[in-house]
């Protein structure tokens, strides 16, 4: 990563159990202050708290000057 670049967490993916066995859901950043948890067919909206405090093992950014889709969604509620 380049020194001074700003980027934003817009995903985390999270595993549940053991190496032989698990689970996997993900936290998505839908907008610039919802998150939602995905867990197979069930999506439910969490605290960005909560999002952030599970222990995830990839993270997914976005560089800031990137177009993204919360911010284009954002843009199409003006």
């Amino acid at each position: 990563m380049y020194l001074g670049m700003r980027v934003t967490l817009i995903l985390t993916s999270v595993s549940r159990g053991n190496p032989n066995f698990g689970h996997y859901l993900c936290y998505i950043r839908s907008s610039l202050q919802t998150w939602h948890e995905f867990n197979d067919n069930q999506v439910m909206e969490v605290s960005e708290e909560f999002a952030l405090s599970q222990k995830a093992y990839i993270l997914f950014y976005v560089r800031e000057t990137s177009p993204w889709f919360p911010t284009l969604m954002e843009d199409q509620k003006h």
